[in-house]
């Protein structure tokens, strides 16, 4: 019997996808042995209420010029086609009913995970996925015993399982939102061919940070 294939899923409003992004996929497909990294846009964060986002389609474009040329790096619009908000279990859900045989990692940021208790369906969630936790030096992140009182023991168990440490990357989208806003250069922060694309679109020249 051959091994599942291993699948992790990272999510994300990715506005825009960056060289932060792209490192810890490519740290939790090495230290994972991941088959591949699916990058799923989320079309309707249900936690991204305060600002407008570009347009999903335009996300999407962005991660499939940011992966080109990496066959282990995938995009997916698994979520645009769903109405509603993106809710991570529902993407999750949906990508093991396509893929039965695959063992799925949520690919997750350490400060995410100290909110996880209020995700939609956050019980289910922790106990029926398996997660690789993002942190960085010195960015806290809660105690099995926080994470038992949430999920119960068992599921913290699993959720402790998979740290990763990356070291710091300074880029956020963040500021490469504003430093499009004020005609500043990007390199060393996204791909020469995402730069080219929010040029081109004339995405987030109004500073919508």
């Amino acid at each position: 019997m051959t091994d599942p294939v291993r699948l992790g899923i990272i999510g994300g409003t990715f506005d825009p996808i960056h060289l932060g992004h792209l490192g810890i996929a490519e740290a939790a497909r090495s230290k994972f042995a991941l088959d591949r990294v699916i990058f799923v846009p989320a079309a309707a964060p249900p936690h991204k209420g305060g600002r407008s986002i570009a347009p999903a389609a335009d996300r999407l474009a962005m991660i499939s010029l940011a992966i080109a040329g990496k066959p282990y790096f995938a995009a997916s619009d698994i979520e645009m086609r769903r109405e509603g908000p993106s809710y991570t279990i529902d993407t999750l859900d949906e990508f093991s009913a396509l893929n039965p045989d695959a063992k799925i990692f949520f690919i997750v940021g350490a400060d995410s995970l100290l909110e996880l208790h209020q995700w939609h369906h956050a019980k289910e969630l922790a106990s029926r996925y398996d997660f690789i936790i993002v942190g960085r030096p010195g960015s806290p992140l809660p105690s099995a015993e926080q994470l038992a009182a949430h999920f119960g023991q068992k599921a913290a168990e699993k959720l402790c399982s998979g740290i990763l440490t990356v070291e710091p990357y300074d880029v956020s989208a963040t500021e490469i939102r504003r430093r499009v806003a004020e005609g500043k250069n990007l390199s060393r922060l996204v791909t020469d061919e995402v730069a080219g694309y929010i040029i081109d679109k004339g995405l987030y020249a109004r500073g919508e940070a």
